[in-house]
């Protein structure tokens, strides 16, 4: 087991586009972990349950993530965040737009939510 991970599920396993030797993970109950050395050690960088993670395509530096209640948006890379919470009582995922990442869509067991437009669309 690396330093620093809990033993817990991994939902969903990314690397940084600008980093190679980062790695984030996405947990039911360790929330968003990040190794900045391939996995041999973790840290914290959200408590809350993740079950998606996205970079922006155009702009790497920004980290999309999902849980069951809500999307988040870093603008740089896991430091600060801006939160979004959907109509849809459970998030099951979320897809941002390829020729345009500040179009995000939200997909829950209510169904397709467009959820407008990045940082103008959501809220601290």
């Amino acid at each position: 087991m690396s330093e620093g991970w809990p033993e817990w599920t991994i939902n969903v396993l990314k690397n940084d586009p600008l980093d190679p030797r980062a790695v984030y993970a996405g947990s039911t109950y360790s929330g968003l972990m990040r190794s900045t050395d391939l996995g041999a050690s973790w840290s914290q960088v959200r408590a809350d349950r993740i079950d998606h993670v996205e970079f922006d395509s155009l702009n790497p530096s920004r980290l999309w993530i999902a849980g069951r209640y809500q999307v988040s948006l870093s603008p740089d890379a896991g430091r600060s965040w801006y939160i979004f919470r959907p109509s849809a009582a459970t998030l099951q995922s979320f897809a941002l737009d390829r020729s345009d990442p500040n179009n995000l869509y939200a997909a829950a067991a209510e169904g397709l939510f467009p959820c407008g437009r990045g940082p103008s669309a959501l809220h601290s």
